[in-house]
């Protein structure tokens, strides 16, 4: 089944979730019960390594399409340090939800050596993810030294589309962060006010390796009226969860 929409053009866009005493935002607010989103509310979308096709999965219907469209109503950062150079099947030793300040989720270590790890830390159970992701330990220049880094990063990108109620929580990996966030400081618009397309495209390294990065448009716009009512019902509360303190924080004193 294909996502894709046939707007194709730069305007403005009416969108019926966001009217006065719409059917949408009653159902929005009845299934919540006054509790607040949690992201497992929001179906994940993960972006894939090669294809440039997106296949997820909503209310147990399989969906495919070449370009993921709709209301940009929340953006957020994801980082993990991982225990080992494979992660798989291994929990984050400390996670970021904000790209500045990392808390330990984990006592389990891996090759992780303590001392290296807590030459970051900068209170209980909380670290400096900026020195981190730069480290020559597990970030950039890991990679100088002939490592390979253990902190790695995503973007998340919450996208209503037509005619639904819960956004889409899209995850972009590193490679996609720069271009989505250059894309994001140079709208003409506040992000919750902008339609958009985001479309897989293939690159490759300086070693000839081919992957996909995901490459955002503006598409169209909606009213003021409506981007205040986006901003109270999906964009305030999104951004509050996607920036909230991760769950399970080590103490650690």
């Amino acid at each position: 089944m294909s996502t894709t929409t046939e707007i194709a053009t730069v305007g403005e866009v009416s969108y019926a979730a966001l009217t006065a005493g719409s059917r949408q935002a009653a159902i929005l607010r009845h299934n919540l019960g006054g509790n607040p989103m949690t992201e497992l509310d929001l179906p994940l979308v993960k972006q894939p390594v090669h294809s440039t096709t997106w296949r997820f999965e909503v209310n147990g219907n399989e969906e495919t399409t070449d370009e993921i469209q709709g209301l940009l109503v929340g953006t957020g950062i994801r980082g993990a340090l991982w225990p080992s150079e494979d992660p798989t099947g291994q929990r984050p030793v400390v996670l970021s939800h904000d790209g500045i300040v990392g808390y330990k989720v984990s006592e389990v270590l891996g090759t992780i050596d303590p001392d290296s790890l807590e030459r970051y830390r900068t209170g209980d159970g909380e670290y400096d993810w900026i020195a981190l992701r730069q480290s020559k330990e597990f970030g950039f220049d890991a990679v100088k030294n002939g490592g390979k880094k253990r902190v790695k990063e995503s973007k998340l990108l919450a996208i209503l589309r037509p005619g639904e109620v819960w956004p889409l929580r899209v995850r972009a990996s590193a490679a996609s962060i720069g271009g989505i966030e250059h894309f994001l400081r140079t709208l003409s618009c506040f992000d919750y006010e902008a339609f958009v397309g985001l479309r897989l495209v293939r690159e490759k390294t300086s070693n000839g390796v081919e992957y996909t990065k995901v490459a955002p448009r503006l598409i169209g716009t909606i009213s003021e009226e409506q981007g205040e009512m986006a901003r109270q019902i999906y964009y305030e509360p999104l951004q509050a969860m996607f920036s909230a303190r991760p769950n399970g924080v080590v103490s650690e004193e």
